[in-house]
């Protein structure tokens, strides 16, 4: 996601690990997420970041609804993964099996889940979100550099992701999660 940082005004008064509970009551729409039981913050997405997070979220979700694979969404939309951890992916795609799990937030891991890096804080993405979608069994998990125009596409098998698909900026995506749809990434990393 973006740069993020731990929110210094609201510890836990007794040390305890922040819940659900607790980041339903914030009044905020974006920008926090909990992650293992902290709250973190980022600030909203640079241009570049934001205009990446569109097209992927725009291609996506133009041959997703025609082909009648699920929804794409972007955030802010709550993924609920446990008690403790709450995220909000830059652009995820649900099956049309997964939608049962969606109401007002997803109860549970998305099909894919789409980060872009920032520039700030980009081992957010590369190492905590990488080992938390593993975790919690998001089947797999697209990391896209806005600034590298990159995109890194790991699947899960057997409780551990495979090495990584790297393509450029002329390659396309593709996934076996959503049969038929092709996201050329010159398309995505415009500037």
């Amino acid at each position: 996601m973006h740069s993020h940082r731990i929110l210094p005004f609201m510890p836990t008064p007794d040390g305890q690990p922040r819940t659900l509970d607790d980041y339903m009551r914030l009044d905020v729409e974006h920008g926090i997420e909990l992650i293992e039981g902290e709250f973190v913050v980022s600030p909203a997405p640079d241009p570049r970041h934001q205009t990446a997070i569109l097209r992927m979220g725009s291609i996506l979700d133009e041959q997703v609804r025609r082909l009648r694979l699920g929804r794409i969404y972007i955030a802010p939309l709550d993924v609920v993964l446990s008690r403790i951890t709450a995220v909000q992916p830059d652009v995820l795609f649900l099956s049309n099996s997964s939608l049962a799990r969606l109401d007002r937030r997803l109860e549970g891991p998305p099909d894919i889940a789409i980060e872009f890096l920032s520039r700030g804080n980009p081992e957010n993405d590369l190492d905590r979100k990488l080992k938390l979608y593993r975790k919690y069994g998001v089947p797999e998990y697209w990391i896209g550099d806005p600034e590298a125009r990159t995109l890194a596409i790991r699947r899960l098998s057997g409780g551990s992701w495979s090495e990584p698909v790297l393509l450029d900026a002329g390659g396309v995506a593709t996934s076996p999660m959503m049969p038929g749809v092709r996201v050329p990434l010159a398309e995505v990393f415009i500037d």
